[in-house]
């Protein structure tokens, strides 16, 4: 199989310019992905059907993979695929059809009354 993850991290380094944390991350999960393509037998990303990449992204839900991790994953795998267009090795994004949950946005916990008479009372250090 050809070396994909070096040429795509190439691309991501030198295209893209995305930051060092994105990198790992994103080649990280393209690991993941071609591993799993693999396991199933195809042998190409590039013949990877809508289909086998939604079964990938359900792997994940099943895995217990957090929502978050879940939406990167899937970043990753779009970009990916975009990647393979810009370099001509591919047509068409199969992964840009695949829908997901956005997670839900947890509200931050607000301070009661006396909590923040508590804060005013304490004592403050002076320097």
């Amino acid at each position: 199989m050809k070396d994909y993850c070096a040429d795509f991290r190439h691309y991501l380094i030198h295209v893209k310019e995305v930051s060092d944390n994105t990198l790992d991350s994103y080649l990280r999960d393209i690991k993941r992905f071609l591993a799993f393509l693999a396991e199933t037998g195809c042998a190409d990303p590039i013949d990877a059907a809508v289909e086998l990449i939604q079964t990938y992204t359900d792997g994940l839900k099943k895995s217990n993979k957090s929502s978050a991790t879940i939406l990167r994953n899937v970043a990753s795998v779009r970009c990916f695929y975009k990647y393979l267009i810009f370099s001509g090795q591919a047509s068409f994004n199969p992964a840009k059809s695949i829908k997901l949950e956005k997670p839900k946005k947890k509200f931050p916990r607000i301070l009661t009354g006396q909590e923040i008479e508590s804060c005013f009372r304490s004592p403050t250090a002076r320097t």
